[in-house]
């Protein structure tokens, strides 16, 4: 429910507050909703006396990341390929967020068994922190740039987030 439900936000906002924004604003909370939830089993805390905490921190990370990073790899996608691979480029895409849910699915108990619970959580954070970085370095805001002005910042490659900001 938590997911579709920010989802349907995510999609209303989105073209107020700009995809940029809403996955800078996004990511971080949930990047700290991983680390406190790694925090409560590294200190021996992920016992029933805490599944509350637990819940809540499960249910901030998918509040934040529904509404930032799993709505934006879906939609940009849309906007950022040329017209002329659009169709193929977007398929690709879309193969590899499919991918990657299969592989963090089919890795998560090797990981457990290998790291722990906690410290699994804490790379999982740390994946979110560097996701944040690339769209703060590397992501222009794309938000009422229409679709030609998108391919022609391609062709002309200037496609960082200081190229669009002059336009």
């Amino acid at each position: 429910m938590v997911y579709l439900v920010m989802m349907i936000v995510g999609l209303w906002i989105v073209d107020k507050v700009g995809r940029r924004r809403l996955t800078l604003v996004m990511v971080p909370g949930a990047a700290v909703s991983l680390f406190v939830l790694g925090g409560f089993y590294i200190t021996g805390h992920g016992t029933r006396a805490y599944v509350s905490a637990i819940v809540a921190c499960l249910l901030a990370f998918m509040f934040f990341n529904a509404g930032g990073l799993q709505l934006m790899g879906w939609l940009t996608g849309s906007e950022i390929y040329p017209l002329s691979v659009r169709a193929a480029a977007t398929s690709v895409q879309s193969a590899t967020l499919w991918s990657t849910n299969l592989l963090i699915t089919l890795t998560l108990l090797s990981m457990i068994s290998a790291f722990g619970v906690g410290q699994v959580f804490w790379i999982y954070a740390c994946f979110n922190v560097a996701a944040w970085l690339f769209v703060w370095r590397k992501m222009p805001e794309l938000t009422g740039h229409s679709l030609e002005d998108i391919e022609q910042h391609l062709k002309n490659q200037e496609f960082q987030p200081e190229d669009f900001a002059r336009s």
